[in-house]
């Protein structure tokens, strides 16, 4: 089973609740060597009981030997966050975007923090360490602006990479 799958399998698991999700890892041949890219988002960020399985699906993986790397999303929590400042935002009809200007962005960057925070922390636990990074640490992300109409919206780069790679091989989880 590729190792796509086995992670589409396990979202499906952990949404559906319907399969367990470690029937599927005998399938996997071997453990990459490569840390796994996971997204954190949608219905598992607003559902306390499936954030609190995510986390620890994420720590059993780890104690089986998988490197991981979780980034998040957290449009609920920066919606949230808008309303209770009085943020006024809006979204571009023809790319579907949310433009963003400085206060915008602000009210994101605080969302976003305290998502990976609570994530960081949620999967710290049985002798895991999580440690939350921005995008603004060590200019780990860049965003190059693409369409004046959409403010602070463009194309991300990354460039940052030694800051990833000095916490990966310190033996930390990473959540971005």
């Amino acid at each position: 089973m590729h190792l796509l799958q086995l992670l589409l399998l396990a979202t499906t698991v952990s949404i559906n609740n319907s399969l367990s999700f470690y029937s599927a890892l005998p399938k996997l041949s071997k453990i990459p060597s490569r840390p796994i890219l996971v997204k954190y988002g949608g219905n598992a960020m607003t559902s306390p009981d499936l954030a609190v399985k995510f986390a620890s699906d994420i720590r059993h993986l780890k104690s089986l030997g998988f490197k991981m790397i979780v980034v998040h999303g957290g449009g609920p929590m920066i919606n949230g966050l808008l309303k209770e400042l009085n943020v006024q935002s809006s979204f571009d009809e023809e790319t579907g975007v949310r433009v963003s200007d400085e206060k915008v962005v602000d009210c994101a960057e605080k969302a976003l923090s305290s998502v990976g925070k609570g994530l960081a922390a949620s999967i710290s636990k049985d002798g895991v360490m999580g440690v939350s990074i921005s995008g603004r640490d060590a200019s780990l992300l860049r965003c190059v602006a693409k369409d004046v109409r959409l403010g602070n919206v463009g194309e991300v780069k990354v460039r940052g990479y030694e800051c990833v790679n000095s916490v990966r091989y310190e033996e930390l989880f990473a959540t971005a």
